[in-house]
This record gives structure tokens, C-alpha cells and sequence, in this order.
């Protein structure tokens, strides 16, 4: 998951401890052992760390790489951040 620094959510991040990260995993991992697929663990995560609407396609990238990284099946390149980069290099 990008470490955006952009808008000080960075600093804000390190202020926190890192909570909303800790949380996303731990979802993550939950969702993981319970069996749920990519969609079902987006859906189980939606308001998790995303309270404002704009930023829920960020929360979904988020949510989708750590799915993937955490060894969920699916291809990196296909869903998360792996796809918003590769459709940038298009």
C-alpha cells in the first residue's frame, strides 16, 4: 500500500500509530481465514477506514492489494494498485 505523503497523510498516519493500516490488516487477514473472496472482503471492509466517500476507491485499492500481499488468490496485476499502475503505463 503507497505511503502517500500528499495532503500530510503521511504525518497524519504516523500520528495515529499506523491504526488505520493495523486495522486493514487485521480485516484483511479475518476475511482471509474465513474463506472471503477479493469482493467479499472490500465490501466487509467498506467503511473500515473510509469515512469520507471520495476516498472510497482508495480505501478499495488498499484494501485489494493487502488481500493480495496477505496471499489471497487473484492476480496482483488485476485488481489493487497493481492495476491502477499498469493502466498508467498504457
Amino acid at each position: 500500500m503507497p505511503s502517500g505523503s500528499a495532503g500530510g497523510s503521511g504525518s497524519r498516519r504516523a500520528e495515529q500509530g499506523g491504526a488505520p493500516a493495523t486495522a486493514l490488516r487485521a480485516g484483511v487477514e479475518a476475511a482471509l481465514h474465513d474463506g472471503s473472496t477479493i469482493g467479499e472482503t472490500v465490501a466487509r471492509l467498506a467503511g473500515l477506514i473510509a469515512p469520507k466517500p471520495e476516498m472510497e476507491g482508495t480505501h478499495r485499492l488498499n484494501v485489494e492489494s493487502a488481500y493480495i500481499e496477505l496471499g489471497g488468490p487473484g492476480n496482483p496485476l488485476e485488481v489493487g494498485w497493481g492495476r491502477s499502475f499498469a493502466t498508467m503505463a498504457d
